[in-house]
């Protein structure tokens, strides 16, 4: 019982050093040793190995995903290709009637178009921010509601849609023996239904916004700030057009989701169109597509690594006997199998704080448990992708800490509150219409 308790300081840890603004890499380690202090662990032993092998195997397992969905990130954002999309969804919205609703809501589609394609939701953050902004600051919409707007990435395309290219997607691949169009039906019906849900709040935060006489700052200060004296040019190539724009990202899906080949090895061919497609914009130069290979490299490592290092405190939190004892007490519940895998998923990633870090805990303890259950391995998939992506978008989640980085926000409720509601709160909520209908077998 005392390590339990010592589980549940050091989520309390991670939660409170990430909201004074503490690094991950210095969060993350410190929570893990609160953790061992109850433990009765070994607080060295145990964190120059399970610590920094939790780390290395995280990143062993999923760097190829995250680099090369990075590269061809990087591949559609110098090409030109992500910003040309963009400013086309956008430019719908500045048209539209209800204009601030219809700008967040075509820049969640611009979200969902560039995720589908294959751009990692932590990524497509550095093609977003500056065109968002333009959009918010003309449009004066509190820049806060930014958070908000990442339910296009964060849940559709993040953990609902089958076919999605989403790490959270693809993942329970490796455990389940599925495929990424696991539970079709189910995922369909959830991504409709998380879709509903945020733009209801989103149409309530821009009310409430607008009858407390909010604005785009002071929430836009810092990334204004931090854009002045460095405009990118508005101006569309004549010579592109919209489908030759999505053309890699349809070479993503097709190879992946038709043809099947290996994850990496679809994001690559993308980025071998993209570069073949937009030569021109490359300058005709070898050596700019090389660059933005690096480009893609250093955008995945810099959110590879922190990941990593939540997957590492999980490692530790699944070696101490509070964990072995949690496990028990989720062994006793003889609630239905659906409710299971959600309330497992949930836990798991919430003590990662990320949901590919939590699927490697949930899997690695419960993989046989799931194996013995007497729902379709698609449901269990679609079960696990909802339930990783619940309380996993806790404060001291690491794409919450970059999207809030990139978009010059503070982590604080005015800002965080968006990301709450629409990334934890009404994720549990589908989740448990998920439970009904998967009970009643729906696949």
């Amino acid at each position: 019982m005392l390590s339990l308790i010592g589980i549940l300081l050091g989520l309390f840890t991670l939660i409170f050093l990430a909201f004074k603004r503490v690094n991950i890499y210095i969060f993350a380690p410190v929570a893990a040793i609160v953790v061992l202090l109850f433990s009765g662990l070994n607080i060295w032993e145990v964190m120059s190995t399970t610590y920094i092998q939790g780390v290395g195997n995280y990143v062993s397992k999923n760097g190829i995903l995250f680099l090369t969905s990075a590269i061809f990130a990087a591949s559609m954002g110098a090409s030109g290709a992500a910003h040309y999309i963009a400013l086309k969804l956008a430019g719908l919205a500045l048209r539209s009637k209800n204009s601030k609703f219809m700008a967040m809501f075509y820049i969640a589609c611009i979200l969902m178009v560039l995720t589908m394609g294959g751009i990692s939701l932590f990524v497509v953050i550095f093609l977003i921010a500056s065109i968002a902004r333009d959009v918010y600051e003309k449009l004066d919409i509190p820049w806060a509601f930014m958070m908000a707007n990442m339910w296009g990435s964060g849940t559709v395309t993040g953990w609902a849609l089958p076919g999605a290219p989403s790490v959270t997607n693809l993942l329970p691949t490796n455990y389940l023996g599925t495929d990424a169009m696991a539970g079709p039906v189910l995922g369909v019906i959830m991504a409709i239904e998380i879709a509903v849900l945020c733009n209801l709040y989103i149409w309530y935060i821009l009310k409430r916004a607008e009858k407390r006489g909010e604005h785009f700052l002071p929430t836009g200060a810092l990334i204004t700030q931090r854009e002045k004296g460095k405009e990118i040019e508005r101006e569309l190539d004549p010579s592109m057009n919209l489908f030759k724009c999505l053309l890699p990202s349809i070479v993503v899906l097709v190879t992946l989701n038709v043809i099947k080949l290996p994850n990496g090895i679809c994001l690559l061919l993308g980025t071998l169109c993209c570069f073949i497609l937009f030569w021109k914009n490359f300058d005709h130069n070898i050596r700019k597509c090389l660059d933005s290979i690096v480009q893609g490299f250093n955008n995945g490592f810099s959110v590879l690594l922190p990941v990593g290092f939540m997957a590492g405190f999980g490692a530790v939190v699944a070696l101490t006997p509070g964990f072995e004892y949690a496990v028990t007490l989720l062994d006793k519940i003889h609630a239905p199998e659906a409710l299971q895998v959600l309330i497992i998923a949930n836990l798991a990633a919430g003590l990662c704080g990320s949901a590919s870090g939590g699927m490697g805990i949930m899997f690695g303890a419960f993989a046989d448990r799931f194996a013995q259950m007497h729902l379709n391995p698609g449901a269990i998939h679609r079960l696990c992708t909802v339930g990783s992506c619940g309380l996993d978008s806790l404060p001291h989640n690491a794409s919450i800490q970059s999207g809030l980085r990139v978009y010059g926000l503070e982590l604080n409720w005015t800002c965080y509150q968006h990301a709450f509601f629409t990334q934890t709160v009404f994720p549990l909520i589908v989740g448990l219409t998920a439970v009904v209908l998967a009970s009643m077998g729906v696949v």
